[in-house]
């Protein structure tokens, strides 16, 4: 796995971890993510990583609106809700503390 320091490329796979411990592993070539809360409690005060509608399993990616080190992740995600009702789902992450490549020749 290699450190991103900058840009986020754009292809590939990319494991992402929140301030709250958050882990979020987006494959770009699928435009699809799936999340896991932390299992601790995170070392910063006031942070908690929670259980969300669909951890663990592999949610659409419709845009990604901002996803920088330092700061937080703004993701529109296919609709969690009723489709009937919800055209889409806006995610929010705490800052982001690492973006790291996965799978990628040493």
């Amino acid at each position: 796995m290699d450190e991103m320091k900058s840009a986020v490329q754009r292809i590939g796979t990319v494991e992402v971890r929140t301030a709250a411990g958050t882990i979020y592993v987006i494959d770009w070539n699928r435009m699809c993510l799936s999340r896991t809360a932390a299992a601790t409690p995170s070392a910063q005060e006031g942070l908690e990583s929670v259980s969300l509608r669909r951890d663990g399993g592999w949610i659409k990616i419709l845009e990604v609106l901002h996803l920088e080190i330092g700061e937080r992740a703004v993701l529109v995600l296919e609709p969690l809700g009723d489709p009937r009702s919800v055209v889409y789902t806006t995610r929010t992450t705490t800052p982001v503390l690492w973006i790291r490549t996965v799978g990628a020749a040493a």
